[in-house]
């Protein structure tokens, strides 16, 4: 994700670049209320926005693939089953009482298996108990927030050090935050991304 960002970031600043010397070239060899500078203007500016609307459609649609791809992976593999036997566990510890250490020990004995996981997280806010389990709507909510703010930067970018908020995505830790709970989630659950 964060290689998309930065190629749309330096075909951006490439383009601003291109444009200002063919602008500073326009600007030396025409007078700047002539027919002539106005047309050579028109044409610079006209090849500018159009490399750079480029430059962030094929940003955003390799930004959407890669997001498609991550968020299938992810829809597959919670889609897997649980074995029988681990069902009637479940639904024993449904019916007797259970202690946070219980919790803790099951989500540790079934760690790699997503929806014995979010079975435990509901069987706990049921019984009151504190359990920590990032569910996949959790992780789908921040990957379409990582998502969306990426493709705002695509929109918003002007180059370097204009704006805080692409800045931060830029330069920041959103994307490495993001990145980080997203392999967490991954390698717990055994999904290849």
């Amino acid at each position: 994700m964060k290689k998309v960002v930065y190629d749309y970031s330096k075909k951006y600043n490439k383009y601003t670049e291109e444009f200002k010397k063919d602008k500073a070239y326009v600007d030396a060899n025409y007078v700047s209320s002539g027919s002539m500078w106005a047309d050579g203007f028109k044409s610079i500016k006209e090849n500018y926005n159009n490399l750079v609307e480029e430059a962030r459609s094929v940003a955003t649609e390799e930004t959407k693939v890669i997001f498609k791809s991550i968020t299938e992976k992810l829809n597959k593999k919670i889609a897997e089953g649980v074995a029988p036997g681990v069902v009637a566990e479940l639904e024993l510890l449904k019916t007797t009482k259970v202690t946070k250490d219980d919790i803790d020990a099951y989500l540790q004995k079934y760690y790699n298996n997503y929806l014995v996981c979010k079975v435990l997280k509901e069987l706990a806010e049921k019984k009151e108990i504190q359990a920590e389990v990032l569910t996949l709507t959790d992780q789908m909510e921040l990957l379409e927030d990582l998502k969306n703010q990426v493709i705002e930067f695509y929109r918003i970018y002007s180059g370097p050090s204009k704006s805080y908020k692409c800045e931060l995505i830029l330069n920041g830790n959103i994307i490495d935050n993001i990145d980080s709970q997203l392999k967490v989630f991954v390698v717990r659950y055994g999904i290849e991304v």
